[in-house]
């Protein structure tokens, strides 16, 4: 009897096997051995900025290069974990998040896990760990290797409002003389009007 796969013309397959995978989940129903838990963690960016309590994606790609099915389901599942660490390596207080693979990822392939970063609420200079867990499993970090993110925490701005300043108001000179007290009169060019004597000079 043909196999399916002789039965789909080549360039349906691909499709063909995103829909059997899809109507039949692999499940990992086992602790995986050393053979099995051979991999690689990528990250889309290795540094990254919050403002304290700030929500960011951080995909994460996982690529199996062992020989069974990582699968999120089953009694012994497998998934990413997200420790949050000081600059020294020393882990925060509460536990380390834990996301699941969106899909299986079988023997040679790769997934892209949408993985999303909280932010302390305290800033500072820090680290986050990522690597693969199995629930009820060994430590897979000898065959996987885990990454290290750099990732900075800077504090909220406080919203102050800002008030343009008035311009000050120019003092112009005073038109009143220093010993008589009274206002001289000014001629329409701007001169201090002088009066002449019927002689012609000056008065």
């Amino acid at each position: 009897m043909p196999r399916l796969g002789q039965l789909v013309p080549g360039p349906l397959r691909p499709y063909a096997k995103r829909l059997l995978r899809s109507l039949h989940p692999a499940t990992t129903d086992a602790p995986l051995s050393p053979e099995d838990a051979r991999g690689e963690l990528q990250a889309k960016t290795y540094a990254m900025t919050f403002v304290t309590g700030e929500a960011k994606p951080s995909p994460v790609r996982v690529t199996n290069h062992g020989r069974a099915v990582w699968s999120s389901r089953g009694t012994h599942p497998v998934a990413l974990s997200f420790q949050w660490m000081t600059s020294r390596k020393v882990p925060l207080d509460g536990p380390a998040a834990t996301v699941e693979f969106p899909a299986a990822v079988y023997p040679g392939e790769s997934v892209d896990v949408p993985a999303t970063l909280i932010a302390p609420d305290r800033v500072g200079r820090f680290l986050v760990a990522v690597s693969i867990r199995q629930s009820d499993g060994p430590d897979l970090t000898a065959g996987v290797r885990p990454l290290l993110l750099d990732a900075d925490v800077v504090g909220r701005l406080s919203k102050t409002s800002t008030t343009t300043a008035p311009s000050p108001r120019r003092t112009w000179p005073s038109t009143t003389g220093p010993s008589s007290g009274r206002r001289r009169k000014t001629s329409t060019t701007g001169w201090p009007r002088r009066r002449w004597s019927t002689s012609g000079t000056p008065g």
